[in-house]
């Protein structure tokens, strides 16, 4: 018996529409930039990408209506560094929005290996999902002009 398993081709996915202000998500290219091979399939990287699409508008709901009271229709008008034809803002949004899924999708495959070789890299899988989670919180942070640490006297 073979432990090979073949996974399915996956066929090109619709880019994920957004609210008015925020951009549209490409889940293609989120599962290039990303490294996703075919064992996750479209649908799951698309609840992915919708539920941290969705994490993150949340996350940016009150600098998003202080931006259009000043008249900026998109992301892409709010004043910030251009890079390679986006803006900052741009660039940090997309990577919250593919960091945040990211995560959610390492969390959900984690217990797919459930042999003592998958057992022992629970820690390393682990330590994987945060570093995703504090990636799209800093993205998050630089769009809101806040530092990336808080630091307290005790």
């Amino acid at each position: 018996m073979s432990a090979f398993i073949a996974a399915g081709a996956n066929t090109e996915d619709t880019i994920i529409s957004n609210d008015e202000f925020f951009p549209a998500v490409d889940p293609n290219l989120f599962r290039s930039l990303m490294r996703l091979d075919n064992s996750v399939t479209n649908p799951r990287i698309r609840q992915a990408l919708i539920d941290a699409m969705g994490k993150t508008n949340t996350d940016l709901a009150a600098w998003q209506t202080t931006q259009q009271n000043q008249g900026n229709a998109d992301l892409s008008n709010v004043a910030a560094p251009q890079i390679d034809g986006k803006t900052r803002h741009e660039h940090d949004y997309q990577r919250a929005v593919y960091c945040q899924a990211k995560a959610e999708i390492t969390e959900r495959y984690q217990d797919y290996d459930t042999t003592a070789a998958g057992t022992s890299h629970a820690e390393e899988i682990e330590n994987s999902i945060d570093d995703y989670k504090r990636q799209a919180r800093f993205a998050i942070r630089r769009i809101l002009g806040q530092s990336q640490s808080t630091i307290e006297l005790i």
